[in-house]
């Protein structure tokens, strides 16, 4: 297990360094305000893999039983995001927005298995009855006026369509017979 928390350290380090050189180019007055924006959503992204990377090396210390020993590391990388966020915080003047991220401890964890799932029966769909009355139903009440309205997007494509159809049946009769005037087509 030692060769997974010494990769996530390497990891975390190698993101920390690129961090901190991110964070010093942003701060040089040289460089334009795209490269500024650039440079800003790249620092973002790599704060928030450097802080996935802390997540997963405290979960796999969790899991294996070492928390107690690689908790002080978690900490100071913890601790490295925060001063990063700091800089980025004062180079741009904004402050970033925490995000409610609750925190998840996996040794409290509880399972709870559900014996009635296997009977599970699926609810019959009932969205057709609550969309309201048919259509056939609606034209008898309201009258065909008030069914067009409410169909007129439906009535033009479907009309178009008819429409399309019978000028290509023309064209195809009427280019059969251009062909051999003797046999008419029927």
């Amino acid at each position: 297990m030692n060769h997974v928390f010494q990769q996530y350290k390497q990891d975390f380090k190698e993101l920390a360094e690129t961090l901190k050189t991110d964070l010093n180019s942003l701060s040089n007055p040289i460089i334009s305000h795209d490269q500024q924006l650039i440079l800003i959503n790249k620092v973002e992204s790599d704060l928030e893999e450097a802080h996935e990377i802390v997540q997963q090396l405290e979960y796999s210390a969790q899991n294996s039983g070492q928390i107690a020993t690689e908790r002080p590391v978690i900490d100071e990388y913890l601790n490295i995001i925060r001063d990063r966020k700091n800089d980025l915080e004062k180079i741009t003047g904004v402050q970033s927005k925490p995000k409610s991220q609750k925190k998840i401890r996996f040794d409290e964890a509880n399972i709870v298995i559900r014996e009635d799932v296997d009977n599970y029966v699926e609810e019959e769909d009932l969205d057709d009855l609550r969309n309201g009355p048919k259509s056939d139903i609606y034209l008898r009440e309201n009258g065909f006026v008030p069914f067009v309205k409410r169909n007129a997007l439906k009535i033009t494509v479907v009309g178009i369509l008819a429409l399309a159809a019978a000028l290509i049946v023309i064209f195809v009769y009427m280019k059969k017979n251009q062909n051999s005037p003797d046999q008419k087509v029927h």
